[in-house]
């Protein structure tokens, strides 16, 4: 599975707090070698540096840039062709299929797909009807008449893809991008799918969990813990880690 596909772990040095959580919730549940292994980061704190592991290559952005202007000038230095993509708060509580991963990324090859987020979730009127693909039924097409084609969400990527939408939306935060980046995805002819199997439990009002990549969507909201929405799962993480949640606060 590993060929020309790497792991890109985006975080910030603010959140560091959570690399020693997903790092070690990543070798416990996502049992396969990539290509290549990349953290972007603005920098990495002199007491944290044992923690992150030594196959990820450090890809350093500058602070000052915007979130987008970070994201292209690191993508521009990733050497695979398709990568999974997710941010630090993206912590997995439960074990990757490995065996229906490996089958989305043989469909992203085989059928030049651009883009799988790997949960369901959405604008309701987009989520009704599952439109599954027809050898790999726990993929479900994304078109162009959604409201929100993409998110940063734990996704598989073509980089050529990636590349190019951040590209064409220079100085913009993350939540500027998630909000203007559908209309552009409107005028191409990209490839999206979304992975649901059809069991998963939907959490809040516009996604679910999903079967295949079991990760917490996200931890952090505007610098606080979502312990409204992940309870349950950031309990376990808070004891497992000897982390005070009041230190962040809770969302």
């Amino acid at each position: 599975m590993n060929e020309n596909l790497s792991f890109i772990a985006y975080s910030h040095s603010s959140y560091s707090d959570l690399w020693i959580p997903f790092f070690d919730r990543l070798e416990k549940h996502l049992p396969i070698s990539f290509a290549k292994y990349y953290l972007f980061v603005d920098e990495v704190p002199e007491e944290m540096r044992e923690v992150v592991p030594d196959h990820f290559e450090i890809i350093a952005y500058q602070d000052e840039d915007s979130y987008t202007d970070r994201l292209k000038k690191c993508l521009e230095k990733v050497q695979t062709d398709y990568c999974v993509f997710h941010h630090e708060d993206m912590i997995l509580c439960g074990d990757v299929n490995v065996g229906i991963l490996d089958e989305y990324f043989n469909a992203m090859k085989t059928e030049e797909i651009d883009y799988i987020k790997l949960l369901k979730g959405g604008d309701p009127k987009d989520t009704v009807i599952d439109n599954r693909h027809s050898q790999v039924p726990s993929l479900c097409k994304i078109t162009n008449d959604f409201m929100y084609i993409i998110a940063i969400q734990p996704s598989i990527w073509r980089v050529k893809t990636f590349l190019e939408i951040v590209s064409h939306h220079e100085g913009l935060n993350i939540w500027e991008f998630e909000s203007e980046v559908h209309n552009f995805c409107r005028t191409k002819s990209y490839k999206y799918f979304y992975s649901y199997v059809g069991t998963e439990r939907k959490r809040g009002l516009f996604h679910w969990d999903c079967a295949v990549y079991p990760a917490i969507c996200t931890a952090i909201f505007k610098g606080k813990w979502t312990t409204t929405e992940y309870w349950p799962e950031l309990f376990a993480i808070f004891q497992t880690y000897n982390i005070d949640p009041d230190e962040r606060g809770s969302a």
